[in-house]
């Protein structure tokens, strides 16, 4: 029988949400391996392609609001953006009348590049996701949909 350290009670397998955990952490690992070696043979980061993506056909948008629609950390955003604007990618300027709030914006060579990677990049993923049946995405995006509200209620 194997030693059971003081203090530490086993958990039943089927109570445990380990199998739900991994799995879940295991697939966002790998989607994110495959996603990232695809940006990178494309020259992006997966940062900076969020940008781009969301920035991308539009006149651009604060940094409080690029920080809600991309994906990218906040912590990380600031650093992403002053890559991409020495790049030539996009541009910052103060929003009027209050020049507290940056907008940012795709210059014409930052929507070129969006333009020549963002469906390149969405076709390669959908070879993935389409190895699912229609059924099975929808179910999968709606439960993945739930668990992010779940969670963000418990988010101060």
């Amino acid at each position: 029988m194997p030693s059971v350290t003081p203090g530490w009670t086993p958990i039943p397998d089927d109570v445990s949400l380990l199998p739900t955990m991994r799995a879940l952490f295991a697939c966002q690992a790998e989607v994110s391996r495959v996603s990232s070696r695809h940006l990178d043979s494309l020259g992006l980061t997966p940062a900076r392609f969020e940008v781009l993506s969301a920035l991308g056909d539009t006149d651009g948008m604060t940094v409080k609001e690029l920080a809600d629609r991309s994906l990218t950390t906040k912590g990380n955003l600031l650093h992403v953006l002053g890559h991409l604007e020495s790049q030539g990618l996009i541009r910052r300027t103060k929003c009027k009348p209050d020049n507290r709030q940056t907008h940012v914006s795709l210059t014409p060579e930052g929507q070129a590049l969006y333009e020549r990677t963002f469906m390149v990049h969405i076709d390669a993923m959908r070879a993935y996701f389409d190895q699912l049946e229609p059924d099975e995405s929808e179910t999968l995006t709606a439960l993945l949909g739930k668990l992010t509200g779940i969670f963000a209620k418990a988010s101060p």
